[in-house]
């Protein structure tokens, strides 16, 4: 019985060996030079390996019959195939065909900062700002943070907006898209009017509340919020999408892209219109956006074109309304208001409007120069131009440098 249970071990041993078989070849690009430090493994399985510097791999010990063997380089196309494994060694030959592959300009190291940094600070991802996202302002995107309070003139947070953190006005919030100043170069102030819908094409925003990192000017002592925009898209879409809401505010979005194109080039676009009544009287808003990035990455130079801006007609509502009618008509508004003989209001005047347009252009190049080695450089340029109209009855033509007219 003894020689008889031996024997079962010994030919068990010899079947688990005879079945153990090596795996091995040589990875190359489709000239037919060597891809080394690929990355080899055996779908299903904790083996794998990476190749040499001849592009040479060898998986040992391999049980299975037959295995999928995945080999992945980054630039390069996914070689996955079934093999069948013999009891010799197996020798493959394998040619990874080129893939295009772009990833987004670094342009915003100098102004983030990272999740264990000793500062308050909260980052906004694409998805949670897209989940927010109904056309409303970025001041109102960003509400829901620690610290953060909101205010919209019109009172449904599309138009004229504006934010406090920590108490602190906009002046003394450094405000960055791309780690290039927003904030109005005057009186540091922050028109979000001017750009609408722009939370539509942003990667993810980071609100940094107190003396943060970034490096733009004395707006920054009260807190940063710092706009990183959309990377590229690899592949081409199109997206159409829209809301619709209270005081009859809509937003209508366009979103497309080429995907990667001749190896190294991507473009993505944005056309947004959105439109409002607003919660205080005749407050309507009526507002056209654009957003256009052209991209190209070779793997060592990476160059980045930015167009957006908006143009945005508001009926003025910024004068607000004292305790005593906030109690008894709290959506008064005074703006464009006609006195009779006895002050007594009886009209308004029809085109109390705000009209502006804003442009910005940004250009980001980063250049690797070698493994320790890279430049970085950002231009940009903004354009703005408008008018507002206003009813001013009785008002001393003097005060306008006008001659008086006698009729």
């Amino acid at each position: 019985m003894k020689a008889i249970f031996l024997g079962l071990i010994f030919l068990f041993g010899i079947e688990v060996t005879m079945a153990q078989r090596s795996v091995g070849g040589v990875v190359r690009t489709e000239n037919g030079d060597p891809l080394p430090n690929a990355t080899v493994r055996v779908i299903g399985t904790l083996k794998g390996t990476v190749s040499d510097a001849d592009g040479k791999f060898e998986l040992k010990n391999i049980t299975a019959s037959p295995l999928i063997i995945e080999i992945t380089y980054i630039g390069y196309k996914v070689f996955r195939d079934t093999l069948s494994v013999s009891a010799d060694p197996a020798a493959l030959e394998i040619s990874l065909s080129e893939e295009s592959f772009l990833a987004d300009a670094l342009v915003v190291t100098a102004t983030r900062v990272e999740p264990s940094a000793p500062v308050a600070h909260t980052t906004l991802t694409n998805e949670k700002i897209q989940e927010m996202n109904t056309g409303k302002d970025v001041p109102y995107i960003v509400s829901q943070t620690p610290s953060v309070v909101s205010s919209s003139d019109a009172g449904a947070g599309i138009g004229y907006t504006a934010l406090r953190i920590r108490g602190i006005d906009q002046t003394s919030i450094n405000v960055t898209i791309n780690g290039i100043a927003l904030n109005d170069p005057e009186g540091q102030g922050v028109y979000w009017v001017d750009i609408p819908d722009f939370s539509s094409s942003l990667s993810d925003i980071q609100i940094q509340r107190g003396v943060g990192s970034s490096t733009n000017g004395p707006a920054s002592f009260g807190a940063s919020i710092n706009m990183q925009t959309e990377p590229v898209n690899q592949k081409a879409y199109v997206e159409v999408g829209g809301s619709y809401g209270s005081f009859n505010s809509q937003r209508t979005v366009l979103k497309l892209g080429s995907g990667i194109f001749a190896k190294y080039w991507a473009v993505d676009g944005r056309l947004s219109t959105i439109r409002s009544d607003g919660y205080i009287d005749r407050a309507s808003t009526d507002m056209l956006s654009y957003y256009f990035s052209l991209g190209f990455n070779n793997g060592k130079t990476s160059v980045k074109l930015l167009s957006f801006g908006g143009r945005e007609e508001t009926y003025q509502a910024w004068y607000g309304v004292d305790e005593f009618t906030l109690k008894t008509d709290r959506t008064f508004n005074i703006a464009g208001a006609k006195y009779d003989s006895q002050d007594n209001i009886y009209d308004f005047h029809e085109n109390e409007i705000d009209h502006y347009e804003q442009d910005h252009l940004q250009l980001h190049m980063d250049h690797k120069i070698s493994a320790l080695w890279r430049i970085q450089t950002s231009v940009h340029f903004t354009y703005g131009r408008g008018y507002f109209e206003q009813y001013k009855q009785e008002d001393s033509l003097h005060y306008y440098n006008l001659s008086s007219v006698e009729i």
